[in-house]
């Protein structure tokens, strides 16, 4: 009797973690949640170095984006139930002007925001 509650404890004790190790070598994570994925493409956002975001004509460091965008989130309220609805409600173009956002990398190239957080969000729900 004490085996098999030592036994349930234990599974009980293994499935209680959000992560586990396969025997592959490869861990396994619970999904992330829509707002999990929002704080890490504003994250993504913040750590763009030598990136700039452009937004309305004028130049604003990856970190004040990432700031901007989070007012943007926190303002939109229910509007935003996924980060797909983020990207396309806060994160893809100014809602004074409607011109779109666009990240200039530091290769130089200067992509649509919207394209860029995308692809991150591709990124990271395939991994």
């Amino acid at each position: 009797m004490r085996f098999l509650i030592l036994i349930t404890v234990c599974l009980v004790n293994f499935a209680g973690h959000s992560a586990f190790k396969l025997p592959t070598g490869h861990y396994q994570t619970k999904p992330m949640t829509e707002t999990q994925k929002i704080e890490h493409l504003l994250r993504y956002v913040e750590g763009l170095k030598g990136a700039v975001f452009i937004r309305n004509g004028e130049s604003h460091q990856p970190t004040e984006a990432a700031a901007h965008l989070r007012v943007k989130w926190e303002k939109a309220g229910n509007k935003v139930k996924t980060a797909i609805d983020f990207i396309e409600i806060c994160a893809s173009k100014s809602s004074m002007s409607g011109k779109p956002y666009t990240i200039k990398m530091p290769d130089g190239k200067e992509l649509p925001a919207r394209d860029v957080l995308l692809r991150e969000l591709k990124r990271i729900q395939s991994s």
